[in-house]
């Protein structure tokens, strides 16, 4: 959700080629309540806040959510009322549930999202890699491959108006489908292999397990426990800052409602926050370039002595 009260934006005029959060076309006229009040308001080609804090509207085509608690849409099937009532979310927002969740996704919905899937395997698993091996950059490379989860939090970044259409199921601990879950755990998996690919060569190469072990104290705190939760501060802090400063409401507002008609201000935007993002992803990799390079003077010596305890221990 946006991170700030001035960031709700709410889509008007929407165009033909306006799509929810999930790929679904709004309805050109309805009716909603902004509160609890049984007072009913008109919508015409909008999106609107009504009672949630995020814009929405109700969709065509029984796509998105169905209307109500699962309580509420039974009595309205059994007294015989429609059932087919949907909404959803207008702007890009993650949420929470995978299995629980009740939402049909729009036409095409699901191929944009394995299209730019495929294009950050093609990228950063298969051609950066293939560079750093053919330009002889081994230490860097060595690094990079556990790296992955980095490189993707940066690139999925999502917040209102900004961000990738394509990549918003890439990366991300709240994925509401399979796709997102299973992009997520391959992200993951294929950063542990690099990992644990990283310790045991080093093991192997140094005929030493405590200068092998003394990798995973980096890797691990600088892979999987610090980097991404930074990644993302610093990218929410620069979409606030972008969205305040530069980005007018209104035009946002109408880009949002049209697409195609999106101005150049959003899309230098976003590329600055990929490149906010990819740069602090760089950063922790040569980071960890550097620490690696001289472990023997400040990590090796402190994994001894975890050693050196271990045995301690052994011999009471």
């Amino acid at each position: 959700m946006p991170h700030s009260e001035e960031h709700k934006y709410i889509p008007k005029n929407l165009s033909k080629e306006f799509r929810t959060r999930h790929g679904c076309e709004c309805k050109e006229e309805y009716e909603y309540r902004k509160n609890s009040s049984d007072k009913k308001y008109t919508a015409k080609n909008e999106c609107v806040l009504g009672r949630y804090q995020t814009a929405w509207c109700r969709t065509k085509d029984s796509c998105g959510r169905p209307t109500g608690q699962k309580r509420e849409r039974e009595q309205r099937k059994n007294s015989g009322k429609n059932n087919s009532d949907t909404w959803d979310y207008c702007i890009k927002d993650r949420g929470t549930e995978l299995l629980e969740n009740n939402i049909t996704f729009g036409k095409g919905y699901l191929r944009q999202q394995i299209i730019g899937i495929i294009f950050f395997i093609i990228v950063f698993v298969i051609t950066i890699p293939a560079l750093l091996y053919k330009l002889n950059f081994q230490k860097i490379l060595e690094v990079y491959m556990p790296n992955f989860d980095l490189l993707a939090t940066a690139v999925s970044f999502q917040d209102g108006v900004l961000g990738n259409y394509y990549l918003q199921e890439l990366y991300g601990k709240d994925s509401e489908n399979f796709l997102g879950w299973g992009s997520t755990l391959f992200i993951n998996y294929l950063s542990l292999l690099g990992l644990t690919y990283l310790v045991a060569r080093r093991v192997y190469i140094t005929k030493s397990l405590r200068k092998g072990w003394a990798i995973g104290f980096v890797m691990l705190l600088l892979t999987y426990l610090v980097p991404n939760i930074f990644i993302t501060f610093f990218q929410n802090k620069a979409s606030d800052f972008l969205q305040s400063t530069f980005l007018s409401e209104k035009n946002i507002n109408e880009n949002l409602g049209s697409p195609e008609k999106k101005k150049w201000t959003v899309k230098i935007s976003n590329i600055i926050i990929l490149l906010v993002g990819l740069g602090i992803a760089t950063l922790f990799i040569l980071t960890e370039v550097t620490l690696l390079k001289y472990q023997k003077y400040w990590l090796e010596p402190f994994v001894k002595r975890i050693f050196l305890i271990d045995n301690f221990i052994d011999k009471i």
